[in-house]
């Protein structure tokens, strides 16, 4: 009862990849830690790879898939399981894209909205 199955040690071990690139990426952490090291000249030489959650989570997923690990084959495969996992995470938890179309009030392009007197000929154009 108390040995963990290979699945669920993958899965609390990619959830804890995902964990950790989420708070390196995206969070200030307690006492604005993040944010400080961000703005630090560590944070401002290591930029893309602390801003890129794709790029963290492979050196995160590296550092962590080297306790299963029981050779080099193992170890590169895990690392790429879990940050898979962990992308497809925070794509499935990230909030959704919204697409507005914002019409400038003095000129407006769609001619099905405009009267039917102010309509420009295509010649006008």
């Amino acid at each position: 009862m108390g040995e963990v199955s290979d699945l669920s040690g993958f899965l609390f071990a990619s959830l804890a990849v995902w964990r950790l690139t989420h708070f390196f990426t995206s969070e200030s952490g307690p006492f604005f830690v993040m944010e400080k090291i961000r703005q630090s000249r560590f944070g401002q030489a290591t930029s893309s790879a602390l801003a890129c959650f794709e790029c963290m989570s492979i050196w995160v997923a590296a550092g962590v898939s080297l306790h299963p690990a029981t050779g080099f084959a193992t170890w590169l495969l895990g690392t790429f399981a879990m940050s898979g996992f962990a992308i497809l995470v925070e794509r499935f938890l990230a909030e959704p894209v919204s697409i507005t179309e914002v019409l400038d009030s003095r000129e407006t392009s769609d001619e099905l909205l405009q009267e039917y007197g102010q309509r420009r000929s295509y010649e006008e154009k």
